[in-house]
C-alpha cells in the first residue's frame, strides 16, 4: 500500500472507487464550500501528490496550495473544470477516463444510428 501518498478526494465517486482509494492511499476530501477547501488546502496541500476529480472545479488558487502535486485524474471524460495551463506549468500530469466506454459508446451510436434510419434494431432493453 501507499499509505504515505496524499489523494485530495475532490468528487462523489462510486463506492468501489473510493474504497480501493481509501485502501490503499491517505485520503483527505475537500470540502464543497470554497472557502473550507481553501483552508483544508493551506493546511495540508503541500503533502498532496494527487487528486481524484469528477466534474470538479480545480482552478490555479488550489493548484498553487500545492507544490507536490504529481497527478490529476479525472473519473469523467471531460476535464473543463481543471486549470490545465497552471497544471502543465507545474509539470503536472493530467488523465482522464475518456477512453473506458469508448466503444460501448460507439456500438450505441451505430445502433441508434440505424434505429433512426427507420431499419430498426432490437437493443434487448425491454425489461
Amino acid at each position: 500500500m501507499h499509505k504515505d501518498i496524499t489523494i485530495l478526494q475532490a468528487a462523489h465517486l462510486p463506492e468501489k472507487t473510493e474504497r480501493e482509494l481509501q485502501d490503499t492511499f491517505n485520503i483527505i476530501r475537500l470540502p464543497g464550500d470554497h472557502d473550507e477547501g481553501m483552508r483544508l488546502l493551506a493546511e495540508h496541500g503541500a503533502k498532496i501528490r494527487g487528486i481524484a476529480v469528477r466534474h470538479s472545479h480545480i482552478d490555479k488558487a488550489m493548484l498553487d496550495t500545492m507544490p507536490a502535486l504529481e497527478i490529476i485524474s479525472s473519473y469523467s471524460a471531460g476535464l473543463d473544470g481543471i486549470d490545465l495551463e497552471t497544471a502543465q506549468a507545474m509539470g503536472v500530469a493530467v488523465h482522464n477516463t475518456s477512453k473506458v466506454l469508448a466503444e460501448d459508446v460507439a456500438d450505441l451510436a451505430v445502433a441508434l444510428a440505424i434505429s433512426v434510419d427507420g431499419v430498426g434494431v432490437d437493443l434487448g432493453l425491454e425489461q
